[in-house]
């Protein structure tokens, strides 16, 4: 959730945008290899995203940052071997 949450900030047009990717690529490097975003055996982003889009404290404009966030998550998730 932590993660998915960094990434809204990061794809945001916010002067928060890129201290929040750098946090957020930082934060991806030291995920336990059971729970790295890009398992997708897991789907623990997916969870946390329906998780978000459902949170009705959301406004519209975080709501819809949602895929790009995701999208991100997956792109910053190194390889695991």
């Amino acid at each position: 959730m932590s993660s998915l949450i960094l990434a809204q900030v990061a794809v945001d047009t916010t002067a928060l945008a890129a201290p929040a990717r750098a946090v957020l690529a930082s934060l991806l490097t030291h995920l336990d290899p059971a729970v790295a975003a890009g398992n997708t055996d897991c789907g623990y982003l997916t969870e946390a995203g329906k998780r978000r889009a459902a949170d009705p404290s959301m406004r519209e404009s975080e709501t819809s940052l949602l895929d790009d966030a995701m999208r991100l998550v997956h792109e910053l998730t190194p390889a695991q071997p």
